[in-house]
C-alpha cells in the first residue's frame, strides 16, 4: 500500500536464509556463531574486512552499541583491534536483532558450505523431533494398553467375585 509516496510494506530478500529457516532467530544465530568459529580457517577463508565484520556484528550482539567509556583502552601497535574497534563503531546503533540478521547474511554470503550445513542442521533438528514424537506416541499407547489391562482385570475381579459371592449363597442356601 502507498501512502503519501511512501510504501509500508517491508521489502523481503527472498534470498534471506531467515526466511528459509523455520527456527527462531536466535537459534539459527547461534548456529551460524558456532559454525563460524569451527570452520573458520577450515570450511572457508574470510578475508581480514569479512573477519573484522562478522567479529563487529557478534560484538553488537552481545554488548550493543560501542561506547568509549566501557572499551578497554587499545595499544598502539593493536591494528587487529583498531581495525575490529572500527568495524564495530561503524554499525553504530543497529539492534541486536539487526546484528544477528547480518551476521547470517554474511556468513551466508562468504561461505557456500554455510547454507548446506544449514539444512543439514534442520534436517537432525526435524529427525529428533519425529524421534520423539514417536517415543511419546508409544508411550501413550503402552500407558493407555496397560489402563485397558488394569480396567479388564478389575472387571475380571469383580465378576470372580460376584461369582464367588453366588457361590457362597448357593451353597448356604
Amino acid at each position: 500500500m502507498i501512502i503519501n509516496g511512501k510504501s509500508d510494506e517491508k521489502i523481503v530478500d527472498n534470498n534471506s536464509i531467515t526466511i528459509e529457516w523455520p527456527y527462531d532467530e536466535k537459534e539459527l544465530y547461534k548456529i551460524a556463531l558456532n559454525f563460524f568459529k569451527e570452520n573458520e580457517g577450515k570450511a572457508f577463508h574470510p578475508s581480514y574486512d569479512q573477519r573484522n565484520m562478522l567479529v563487529a556484528l557478534t560484538l553488537q550482539e552481545k554488548h550493543g552499541k560501542f561506547n568509549q567509556e566501557k572499551a578497554i583502552p587499545l595499544g598502539a601497535l593493536d591494528f587487529v583491534g583498531h581495525d575490529r574497534r572500527n568495524a564495530w563503531i561503524s554499525l553504530n546503533t543497529i539492534s541486536a536483532n539487526e546484528a544477528r540478521q547480518k551476521f547470517v547474511q554474511h556468513l551466508d554470503n562468504i561461505c557456500p558450505v554455510f547454507r548446506s550445513y544449514l539444512i543439514a542442521v534442520r534436517c537432525d533438528i526435524e529427525e529428533k523431533e519425529r524421534k520423539r514424537k514417536e517415543s511419546e506416541e508409544m508411550k501413550r499407547k503402552k500407558l493407555e494398553e496397560l489402563e485397558k489391562c488394569r480396567v479388564e482385570e478389575e472387571a475380571r475381579a469383580k465378576e470372580e467375585e460376584k461369582r464367588q459371592q453366588y457361590e457362597k449363597q448357593k451353597y448356604l442356601s
